[in-house]
């Protein structure tokens, strides 16, 4: 507004001037000699002061005030001055717009100038990022921002007009130098990598510079990011994933990663190799190439196995095979997301099972065969104690009747019948692993050779008995009569596999520094793979009904755990069949073995006898009492208690181990608190561990195994009271 007031302002007074020039000239000369140059005077300085327009207003006036105030009588005089004057005024006017218009432009040019300046500062001043400029001719810094200077460790005095290094920054190896070249020959630096030491401590940065020239001095424009926190990032990243691949490389699981998307295999890890038979790099080639090696039943399904959408998870389980061996393998997937939560990567783990099925599979044999010992081993102790009357009372009748009379005949295999069904629940207790055991140093050899003449006539006439002894076999600990169980009960499975005849074999030899084995072999007709695999199942019998009660090798595998070893079998169908028996070595002398039954002994002793079983007690009473001895009968450890104190003079204890309330081992412990010189004896069908801590230990003096005959006790009682009277 107060420029075009202005503006006007210098048109009326360029008008008011000319008019009044022209009129003053024509009043002092008062001819037309006028000089039309004096006359351009007023419209210059009009057209200078208002600018164009001015200047126009001017030149019409002059023009106008030539023509009616200085009239020419020359007619080109009067024509021609109003003309100069319009083209001096013209000329003039645009000569002065022109050099007006510049200078404006010229002082917009610079206002933009410096305000740019301004800009500039301030946005290099509180730029967040590290920036720097310095001379390329020297390298000394001539500006850097805030963040260079805590960048750096620095204060803006240390670093401002010196070089770098002589602030105490220093770059690795030669870098500086180099960059400095590239900026003198025109090239920038685009986010290289540098390593610097800084007052502020080690540093990793990005830099980016340019040189550009400032009033005709080349600057370098030095842009830094600090990378030291995202580096050690990365590095530790790198470690982790090394430390992760190096533990994928060596694990027995196969673990891999696909494309969600393409399906492309990203990784696969060594395993693989092992467990698919096939190579990693012809899998990066077609991850389908896998498919290969699947059993024909199940590649369609492991073909079409896929992650569901949306699940955590997916597994299946499919049979591969391998080197011709027939492998099961678990896989399981698991989707991969990006931040954004889509699925980009499917990571699989694949399992060969097979090993753990089969330790499943021997899992459910074992929790199989422990249940069924626990009912075999109680029935078979219940049957036992009704085997012991029965026993003890044929005995008893024995000797009140002579051989040769039809009662006696009767007796005898009332007799022979006990010892079989005693037989009978000796494999049910060593099948249930309760029986008694009374180990014995051994000569395996010497075992075998005296079982040869059994085995014969078990065997028959058209089998052939071979042996291979090694003359120097270590001995082995373990339960005589268990052993001589063991070879029967293979050998009648020998037997039965051989119908038309063939080889029974025994060998022994050493094996490796801690084990004897013995390998017994028929030549019968072998086993199928199925059959093998079940073979010591408790009641699995191939056998016709009423041919076998399929417990002989059950209780083979049980006897020969419970000695501390182990039985492997290898048959083949048509080829026969080898048992092998690892049994622990000992380097112990043998046991020297006597059997004490063959004694006929009396005595006339006291003797305190304790079972809850009312028809054992009696019938093992009756036996010591026609023997001479003098038997107080207990039902219970509390009765017992009770005649102990009543009789002072008791020479022996004779208790069950196994009672209702106190049992017979903690009744041992009382008894001899109250007579330390009171000798005991137990007896039992079977024992368990928890007996075997409370003091009860099979096997010794003081242990006598039900069923016994009446014969058998009061030998065993003759000796314990003869042995403690030595």
């Amino acid at each position: 507004m107060r420029k075009g007031v202005l503006r006007w302002c210098c048109v009326g007074g360029g008008f008011a001037l000319t008019a009044a020039t022209v009129a003053v000239m024509a009043a002092v000369r008062g001819d037309e000699n006028v000089p039309t140059s004096l006359l351009a005077l007023p419209i210059i300085l009009a057209t200078y002061l208002g600018g164009a327009a001015a200047g126009l207003v001017a030149t019409a006036t002059a023009a106008l005030g030539v023509v009616v105030f200085l009239p020419a009588h020359d007619t080109a005089l009067a024509w021609s001055r109003p003309g100069v004057l319009i083209a001096v005024g013209v000329m003039t006017s645009l000569i002065i717009e022109s050099l007006r218009l510049s200078r404006r432009r010229a002082e917009r040019h610079a206002r933009d100038a410096d305000r740019a300046t301004r800009w500039f500062t301030q946005l290099f001043q509180a730029s967040p990022v590290a920036k720097s400029m310095s001379r390329v001719s020297d390298g000394v810094v001539v500006a850097a921002n805030p963040a260079y200077l805590r960048l750096f460790g620095l204060r803006e005095r240390s670093i401002i007009g010196t070089t770098p290094g002589a602030a105490g920054i220093v770059v690795a190896g030669s870098s500086r130098e180099a960059m400095f070249e590239n900026l003198r020959a025109g090239r920038p630096i685009a986010g290289i990598e540098v390593e610097v030491t800084t007052p502020a401590g080690p540093r990793e940065l990005l830099l980016w510079s340019v040189a550009i020239d400032i009033e005709g001095e080349a600057l370098a424009m030095s842009t830094f990011i600090d990378v030291t926190e995202a580096k050690r990032a990365e590095r530790e990243l790198a470690a982790t994933e090394d430390r992760m691949r190096e533990v994928l490389e060596n694990i027995s699981e196969v673990t891999w990663l696909t494309d969600a998307v393409t399906g492309e295999m990203l990784y696969i890890s060594a395993a693989y190799e092992k467990a698919f038979g096939r190579s990693r790099a012809a899998l990066y080639e077609n991850p389908r190439d896998w498919h290969a090696v699947v059993h024909r039943d199940d590649r369609e399904r492991a073909e079409a196995f896929r992650l569901e959408a949306g699940a955590p998870r997916s597994d299946t389980r499919f049979r591969i095979v391998r080197g011709g061996e027939l492998r099961e393998i678990e896989v399981s997937l698991f989707p991969v997301h990006d931040a954004s939560g889509t699925v980009v990567r499917i990571a699989g783990v694949a399992v060969d099972v097979t090993e753990r099925h089969v330790l499943e599979e021997q899992l459910r044999q074992t929790q199989k065969l422990e249940s069924l010992g626990l009912l075999a081993g109680g029935v078979a102790h219940d049957f036992n104690n009704v085997l012991a009357v029965i026993n003890a009372n044929t005995g008893l009748l024995a000797e009140s009747i002579p051989p040769g009379g039809l009662e006696r005949e009767l007796i005898d295999e009332i007799e022979s019948a006990v010892v079989r069904a005693a037989g009978l629940t000796r494999q049910l207790l060593a099948f249930s692993r309760r029986q008694v055991v009374e180990p014995a140093v051994l000569d395996l050899n010497a075992a075998v050779k005296d079982t040869r003449k059994m085995l014969r006539r078990m065997l028959g006439d058209d089998i052939v008995i071979a042996t291979s002894l090694d003359p120097d076999l270590r001995h082995v600990r373990i339960d005589p009569g268990y052993l001589v169980q063991v070879l029967m009960n293979l050998a009648v499975n020998a037997r039965d596999a051989m119908a038309r005849g063939g080889t029974f074999s025994l060998t022994t030899r050493n094996v490796d520094d801690d084990a004897v084995m013995i390998e017994v072999t028929d030549s019968g007709t072998g086993m199928p793979p199925e059959v093998r695999a079940r073979v010591f199942e408790p009641f699995f019998t191939t056998k016709a009904v009423g041919k076998g009660t399929g417990l002989g090798l059950s209780v083979v595998h049980g006897i020969v755990e419970q000695a501390g070893g182990r039985i492997e079998v290898d048959s083949t169908p048509g080829f026969g069949t080898t048992f092998r028996i690892y049994l622990p070595a000992c380097d112990q002398p043998l046991t020297q073995i006597s059997d004490i039954g063959r004694l006929a002994p009396a005595g006339h002793e006291k003797i305190l006898l304790v079972d809850d079983d009312p028809f054992v007690r009696g019938s093992s009473a009756r036996g010591l009492r026609a023997r001479g001895y003098t038997v107080i009968e207990a039902r219970d450890a509390q009765e017992a208690l009770h005649r102990l104190r009543e009789h002072r003079d008791l020479a022996l204890l004779i208790t069950d181990v196994i009672m209702p309330g106190m049992d017979g081992s903690e009744l041992a412990r009382v008894a001899r608190a109250e007579d330390p010189d009171l000798k005991i004896l137990f007896t039992s069908g079977y024992t368990d561990d928890a007996l075997l801590d409370h003091g009860v230990r099979p096997g010794g003096l003081s242990f006598l195994e039900k069923p016994y005959g009446a014969n058998a006790l009061a030998g065993r009682v003759r000796q314990i009271i003869d042995t403690a009277a030595a």
